[in-house]
This record gives C-alpha cells, sequence and structure tokens, in this order.
C-alpha cells in the first residue's frame, strides 16, 4: 500500500481548550494511519511554522510516541516551569 500524504487533507485548529489554542496555530496535520486504515495506533505527518508547537505538554502511561523530524529543528520541552 502507497499513501501519497500530499493527497490527503489537512486539519488545522485543534480541540484544546481555548487557553491553549494559540500555541498550535500553525501546525497542519495530515492523518495518515486513518488513510490506511489503522486502528491500534495513529501515524500523522504534522507540518509546523515555525515558533508553533505540535501539541501541549502531556504524557501517556501505556503508550510510546515517536516523532521523526524530517526537515528543520526542534525543541523539546520536558520540565514543568516551561
Amino acid at each position: 500500500m502507497y499513501i501519497d500524504p500530499q493527497s490527503l487533507p489537512a486539519t488545522t485548529g485543534s480541540n484544546y481548550p481555548e487557553v491553549f489554542k494559540a500555541r498550535v496555530n500553525g501546525r497542519q496535520k495530515k492523518r495518515l494511519g486513518d488513510a490506511a486504515g489503522l486502528t491500534q495506533f495513529g501515524v500523522n505527518w504534522v507540518q509546523l511554522d515555525p515558533g508553533s508547537a505540535s501539541s501541549v505538554r502531556h504524557w501517556h502511561r501505556q503508550q510510546d510516541e515517536f516523532i521523526y523530524v524530517l526537515e528543520g529543528e526542534v525543541t523539546l520541552i520536558t520540565e514543568k516551569r516551561c
């Protein structure tokens, strides 16, 4: 199966509470996992404008997350005070 990410619609915005929405304003997400029929985990192609965030700080108790950077630079914030 081949899925061309360029052929998928991009979603913008988020369902975060208003106080957090501005952090991800420059995010465009394409749901590759949905296009492939995956049901046990998600795969997203995310493009970020400079200075944008992919998500707000969060964690999962029984899940892993993988982030692959294809182009550009990333800042990972892990401390509570940030």
